[in-house]
């Protein structure tokens, strides 16, 4: 984590207050700004919105060019993204939707460029649905700038994460590291914004459900993993694994000095005793969104291990109450989805997020589309009543890797 730098995370408007666009950019720089302004508003709209807030201040005509242009611009930008869908569930999203029958209810977004003269926009737009005798109609929200100001704010963690994910990915072996494809980054992106928006509802302050999720049951945090096809949910696990890496050796690790033999150094250590209480811990710490984990993981490298508890703990309301329940839930539905394949099917391929770690694309295909898209199993009570029963079970306490105190 060290060797990452992140990017502005202000808006344009701030980011020149600073007085940041006062230095021309490269040669390089220079030739751009020769280009004609349509090709310059293209090139800037195929970009990230974390690599055209770094793209504008390397040179005045082409902050000049984004700002003449920003409202359409950043409208574009992030139309463009693929992980949109889900972002913008993630910024709409509220305790009412904690209502049996309301979890990611269907939304129509908009944004309507009041002063700009402009036309209304459609972010996302959901059609009136029929389902189980109801009539679904979806929630009709407008933004405004200041909306879609946060909008671009939000999708800049994506980024970042994105940016940092290969030296994650490959931090055993840096030797093999190299840029991410267009395909890797699409499923990087879904998957981060997948593991935010279950954050949102689940490890947060919304809902907080004590009990282990259960097969078959309607259960919210279910709810998240069975819309996704068993490849989408495939790429959410394998992000899990470097995200539970990640947090093991760069947040739940404190510098140590130890000693072997005639030997003495410093090293990092895990929080904990033994394997067993540093996996409790950074199970805990996985509840941390992506947005949280990226403002410690920046800013919180060097701190002692008792302040490092004491601002993470402080951040979120009962912090040790309970453990991450994202791999839980990934972990039922997955097997839910075995258990309905047909007999002689007893494997899912691998199915990462990199080309390396995915089979080929005809093992994977029967996996792509398997969906359900109500959040409920394709079956009837009677059919789920025919399963063994399966004892509930409280979800594991959580620990913030303070050490107990014993008296003297």
């Amino acid at each position: 984590m060290t060797d990452s730098t992140p990017g502005p995370e202000g808006d344009m408007s701030s980011e020149a207050s600073k007085g940041s666009i006062e230095h021309d950019g490269s040669h390089d720089s220079v030739k751009l700004s020769f280009l004609p302004t349509e090709m310059i508003i293209k090139i800037m709209e195929q970009m990230t919105p974390k690599d055209v807030s770094n793209f504008v201040l390397a040179n005045k005509r082409l902050f000049a060019i984004f700002k003449g242009n920003e409202v359409s611009m950043m409208v574009t930008i992030l139309q463009n993204l693929p992980e949109l869908e889900i972002m913008l569930y993630l910024y709409t999203a509220t305790e009412m939707e904690m209502k049996p029958g309301y979890m990611l209810h269907p939304r129509t977004i908009s944004f309507n460029p009041e002063c700009e003269g402009g036309k209304r926009v459609y972010l996302i737009r959901a059609n009136v649905a029929f389902r189980e005798g109801k009539l679904i109609c979806p929630e009709k929200i407008t933004f405004n700038f200041d909306n879609i100001l946060d909008l671009w704010k939000l999708t800049k963690v994506v980024d970042w994460w994105a940016e940092v994910y290969p030296s994650l990915r490959w931090r055993d072996h840096p030797e093999d590291r190299r840029c991410l494809r267009t395909g890797e980054e699409v499923r990087l992106r879904k998957a981060i914004t997948r593991w935010w928006l279950y954050a949102c509802y689940f490890h947060s302050v919304f809902w907080r459900d004590i009990q282990a999720p259960k097969k078959w049951q309607q259960d919210k945090r279910l709810h998240h993993i069975r819309i996704l096809s068993t490849t989408e949910i495939c790429e959410l696990e394998d992000l899990w694994g470097v995200m539970y890496d990640t947090v093991s050796k760069d947040l739940c690790s404190s510098p140590e000095r130890v000693r072997d033999g005639a030997w003495s150094g410093v090293e990092l250590v895990p929080w904990g005793e033994d394997a067993r209480r540093h996996n409790n811990i950074v199970n805990t710490y996985l509840k941390l969104d992506p947005h949280m984990l990226q403002f410690f993981l920046l800013r919180c490298p060097l701190r002692r291990k008792a302040d490092m508890i004491k601002a993470v703990s402080g951040c979120q309301r009962d912090f040790t109450l309970d453990r991450e329940t994202l791999s839980l839930s990934i972990a039922t539905v997955l097997q839910e989805r075995m258990m309905l394949k047909p007999h002689g099917v007893n494997i899912i391929p691998r199915i990462g997020i990199i080309d390396e770690d995915r089979a080929s694309q005809e093992e994977c295909e029967p996996w792509s589309n398997d969906a359900w898209t109500t959040g409920k199993p394709p079956l009837t009570q009677q059919q789920i009543n025919a399963f063994p029963f399966e004892p509930t079970k409280r979800v594991a306490r959580g620990d913030n890797g303070t050490e107990p105190s014993h008296p003297y």
